[in-house]
């Protein structure tokens, strides 16, 4: 392992490229960063959740980081467990990389009663949105009431808008100058939620993650948990403006300025139109979808016009509600049954699994879940659906069910 992490100084120069994409987002250009980087956390042992692929990109290779050191302050690694150890090394490490605040999450989520317990200890981050359908605004209603000390990051405008598809992920200049505006620093405890109880909160725990930040959790049942016990929401002025994410990402596309994050994508953990279209040729990839039932089988409409319902070939269904029971994530034993259930094979050494939905939220969730049960070697396909039957229809015609 420590052969394969070997990187000569001129390879790490390398790795520091930013992502190229073309604005079709037909292809990438790949380069795997580290996603943390001792000079940022010194003590962070790994990146807890995604698993970079192989430098050079390859299929299959993967370094399996949940357990194992990819910036480990000691060379010592932390052995297996059958369950990958709940906790996971990295979300173990994020109170030892805060050890002046004294915060140690218990995994990448968090109850009401942790954050209750912890709330000037972290910084909290309003991830609310909705699907077109549901006839909500999540900026008027974190303007109107949150959870105390909340930033608003708001997802469809901290998004790389130069394609034709919703709240991609942006640039790592983009993503910085967002989360610096909403003052968040490379070793700040971060704790997400979302209004409707967990629909976005991990598009953007995802998001943080595959960007580098280590220290990040989500808020088990969201808001409405946090109602449901009785803690306190704030009807004041927001500690921040609801636009300065939004505001600072679009400046950042033509004068990123001097910010004090510093974000690196790990492409590792992201899937493109170009590598789908490759795993339906090759199947070297489990694809597992978190929409409804319904509209995965074609029996039901998409949410936006113009795109026909149904799935990607040799695709499985997860629906992410299926995760949940009484607002929060099931135990880890049920979630590990309704991913087997479901046809995923979670046997050591199976193939890596990508994670799909209509525009690359849901299918966050299902990356959550499956990282309450040690499964490493997720991805998620950003472009998910919206894109596969949608920009890219054509293409698609004979791997779409």
């Amino acid at each position: 392992l420590f052969g394969m992490l070997r990187v000569s100084l001129a390879s790490r120069n390398a790795l520091r490229n930013p992502l190229s994409r073309n604005t079709s987002r037909d292809s990438y250009s790949h380069t795997v960063n580290t996603p943390c980087k001792p000079s940022l956390s010194p003590k962070c042992r790994s990146t807890a959740t995604f698993s970079a692929k192989g430098w050079d990109n390859t299929p299959g290779r993967f370094f399996d980081t949940s357990v194992r050191s990819l910036c480990a302050a000691s060379s010592r690694l932390p052995p297996r467990t059958p369950v990958q150890q709940r906790s996971r090394t990295c979300a173990a490490a994020m109170g030892s990389t805060n050890s002046s605040d004294g915060v140690t999450f218990p995994g990448s989520i968090v109850s009401a009663e942790w954050l209750q317990a912890h709330l000037e200890d972290v910084q909290v981050v309003d991830a609310s949105w909705f699907l077109p359908t549901m006839n909500r605004d999540a900026k008027a209603e974190h303007l109107s009431k949150r959870i105390p000390g909340a930033v608003f990051f708001e997802l469809d405008a901290i998004a790389d808008l130069s394609v034709p598809l919703p709240h991609m992920l942006p640039s790592n200049e983009m993503f910085a100058a967002a989360v610096d505006a909403l003052g968040i620093t490379n070793t700040t405890p971060v704790v997400v939620y979302d209004n409707f109880g967990l629909l976005s909160a991990a598009r953007v725990w995802w998001s943080f993650k595959v960007f580098g930040h280590c220290q990040v959790a989500v808020l088990d049942g969201g808001r409405p948990q946090w109602e449901a016990k009785g803690y306190p929401l704030d009807a004041g002025a927001p500690k921040v403006d609801a636009n300065a994410g939004g505001e600072a990402a679009k400046n950042a596309q033509t004068s990123p300025g001097s910010v004090k994050y510093r974000a690196s994508l790990n492409t590792g953990a992201v899937r493109s139109f170009d590598q789908m279209v490759a795993n339906c040729e090759g199947g070297s990839e489990q694809v597992v979808d978190a929409r409804p039932n319904a509209r995965f089988n074609g029996t039901a409409p998409e949410p936006r016009p113009g795109i026909p319902s149904g799935h990607i070939s040799a695709s499985l269904n997860v629906p992410f509600v299926a995760l949940m029971e009484g607002g929060v994530f099931k135990s880890p034993e049920q979630l590990k049954a309704v991913f087997e259930d479901a046809g995923l094979d979670l046997t050591d050494g199976s193939k890596p699994v990508i994670a799909s939905c209509g525009t690359g939220v849901t299918a966050c969730i299902l990356a959550l879940g499956l990282d309450q049960i040690g499964v490493t070697k997720v991805s998620v396909y950003d472009g998910s659906w919206t894109e596969w039957a949608g920009a890219k229809e054509a293409e698609t015609a004979k791997w779409r069910e």
